[in-house]
């Protein structure tokens, strides 16, 4: 019986494939969200730095306004628990990788002093079906160039959407 099953899955591919293809040429391609993907929240000094990176849930795709987004919306979470001032900023792109991140974003980005990075990062990696290796040494590669910029001084936490399979790797806290 689990022959036949097999049998069947590899006969039904041709299938999922035109399925595939269907969905990905129906599928309209969402903008990031209008607003500013920097901003500053009022509090007490000194202020919480706070950098939201990676794919299109850090660049709020899907979303009307901007304030609605992820680095929006953990920024006041943390100014209101705090009571802290938080300047927070937003950088990401629609389906990014953690090597696309490492090597076109963070270029990119001024060297300010940064207190907090949050990583929203490796649902795209897996869907783009690269090998745990390949995910591991661009990740790595993104946490390396984060610390390079960021200083020691920065708390790096990641694992929204990490790979599956990576396991300790993808899932990292850095305190400093």
């Amino acid at each position: 019986m689990q022959r036949l099953l097999a049998l069947l899955t590899w006969l039904a591919f041709p299938v999922y494939v035109w399925q595939g293809l269907g969905v990905r040429r129906r599928t309209s391609r969402m903008l990031p969200a209008q607003g500013p993907v920097m901003h500053e929240i009022a509090g007490n000094a000194p202020a919480i730095s706070l950098l939201v990176l990676g794919d299109s849930s850090a660049a709020s795709v899907g979303i009307e306004q901007s304030e609605h987004g992820l680095a929006a919306q953990l920024a006041d979470l943390i100014a209101k628990r705090t009571g802290r001032a938080v300047r927070w900023r937003a950088a990401g792109f629609n389906s990014a990788t953690s090597g696309q991140i490492r090597d076109y974003v963070l270029p990119n980005l001024s060297a300010d002093p940064w207190t907090q990075v949050v990583l929203a990062i490796g649902t795209n990696d897996t869907k783009n079906f690269h090998s745990v290796p390949r995910f591991k040494k661009e990740f790595g590669g993104l946490l390396y160039a984060l610390r390079q910029m960021a200083g020691s001084a920065c708390d790096l936490v990641a694992g929204a959407g990490v790979h599956p399979r990576a396991g300790n790797a993808a899932t990292a806290r850095q305190d400093p």
